[in-house]
């Protein structure tokens, strides 16, 4: 007798909601496990399995194949091209994109009898909050523990009908009160640093980092359990110390602790106390930096300058690179450009040379990247913001008409700190997430 893949605990709980007799979808099927399942029960009428890719069909197509089932597969972006069904399966999506594809819904799936099976890995009150929008009532959310983790399936139908009693259920069908509920996610929703990381290399591709740079997980383990969150600009004996008495279990940084081979590891080193407090360390450097919404971004948006799709030092083959290239609406002269720099970063001194023409259009590159000056009078601009520019590219802009504004390696980076807690906070509401109040400019100035 031929034996089929079991399924797995989430997949079983929403097989489990599934209505006898019901025809039913499963959008988005990938390996086509839950479809196959539900047609070898017996339980439903037609069975659909759905993809916008030909590949995950591809992959699909021959599980039916192996399974000898009776499910009809479908290319389809979300629902358009599925015919009416009872019940609709949108699982192990982003929230944000379970909830685009229920507000695409063609008029024909919106009946009485339809009900929605939720599955989101990521952003769950956008969802709810998308269901609600679009006409749907939650009827209960089923929390299900799996390998130290839980994952929420929310069960909705139109509002039009009586919802019946609202709370949410375990993986056994009881209601949960509230602080049950509570207890129980607190339980089995671990963060793993794993999560952290791939949610990192999603929104700036570690691929992407400079092939001399140090990205990505440099301590740790990418199994470990993370509740709390430390961001830096680096990390020095401080922050290790910081992290330590306050049970931080994962730092993130734009540097990196090391960027070539060591040999010793002693006791004053910041490495050897993170490895000595088990706190694992990523960092996310010259990724964050050319990634669409990296540094330069920020940069911009400090600066009070146009968001921009101009890239000045493009590097990858997606076109991303290093630094922007906005242009202001009404030029500017020199010094409220570094007046700028000086509020929107923080500085403490912003030095700049005056080319002594109004400034239109601006190049920004974060860090110490004085050396694409050229590279910004080639392009037309009449100002470019960095920071730790030597002195020879300051004598390069006098001679060359470029206005040259020195903001500072930590200024014009900091900024990172604030932007990847607000990200991290909203991806990972159940993490405590803070900058470190030890990420600090290590300079002493004199004005």
């Amino acid at each position: 007798m031929q034996r089929f893949k079991q399924l797995n605990k989430r997949l079983s709980a929403i097989a489990e909601l599934v209505r006898d007799g019901t025809n039913v979808c499963d959008v988005g099927t990938d390996h086509a496990f839950l479809p196959c399942y539900l047609a070898r029960s017996g339980r439903c009428g037609k069975i659909y399995a759905s993809d916008l890719n030909p590949n995950p069909l591809k992959i699909a197509a021959a599980e039916i194949k192996k399974q000898n089932v009776d499910v009809t597969l479908l290319q389809s972006d979300g629902l358009e091209q599925i015919p009416p069904c009872d019940d609709v399966i949108i699982a192990g999506m982003g929230g944000e994109l379970i909830a685009e594809i229920i507000k695409k819904m063609p008029p024909h799936f919106k009946t009485a009898n339809l009900r929605l099976i939720t599955q989101p890995m990521t952003r769950h009150e956008e969802l709810r909050s998308g269901l609600k929008q679009a006409g749907f009532e939650i009827i209960n959310e089923r929390i299900v523990p799996e390998n130290k983790r839980s994952f929420t399936i929310i069960y909705a139908k139109a509002k039009q009908e009586i919802s019946p009693k609202d709370g949410l259920c375990s993986s056994d069908g009881r209601i949960l009160t509230s602080d049950k509920a509570k207890q129980e996610i607190k339980e089995y929703s671990m963060i793993k640093v794993r999560d952290i990381y791939n949610y990192l290399d999603k929104i700036a591709p570690f691929k992407n980092a400079d092939k001399t740079d140090n990205c990505g997980l440099i301590v740790g383990d990418m199994n470990a359990d993370v509740k709390r969150i430390l961001v830096a600009l680096d990390v020095t004996n401080r922050v290790a110390s910081e992290a330590a008495k306050n049970g931080v279990d994962l730092i993130v940084t734009h540097h990196p602790l090391m960027y070539r081979p060591i040999q010793r590891v002693a006791k004053d080193d910041p490495l050897y106390s993170l490895i000595q407090s088990e706190i694992s360390f990523i960092a996310a450097h010259t990724n964050i930096d050319v990634a669409d919404g990296g540094t330069s971004d920020l940069m911009l948006s400090r600066l009070r300058l146009s968001p921009s799709k101009i890239v000045l030092d493009p590097c990858n083959p997606d076109g991303t690179g290093y630094g922007k290239i906005s242009e202001l609406d009404t030029p500017i002269p020199a010094k409220e450009l570094a007046q700028r720099c000086k509020s929107g970063f923080g500085n403490t001194v912003v030095r700049y040379v005056d080319s002594g023409r109004p400034i239109k259009r601006v190049a920004v590159c974060s860090g110490g990247a004085g050396d694409l000056a050229q590279k910004a009078l080639n392009l037309k601009c009449d100002a470019y913001i960095t920071g730790d520019i030597r002195w020879d590219r300051l004598v390069f802009a006098a001679d060359y008409g470029l206005t040259l504004v020195d903001a500072g390696h930590f200024h014009t980076e900091n900024i990172f700190c604030e932007d990847i807690v607000k990200r991290l906070s909203c991806e990972f509401p159940s993490c405590h997430v803070k900058t470190a109040i030890n990420s600090v400019d290590v300079c002493d100035y004199v004005i």
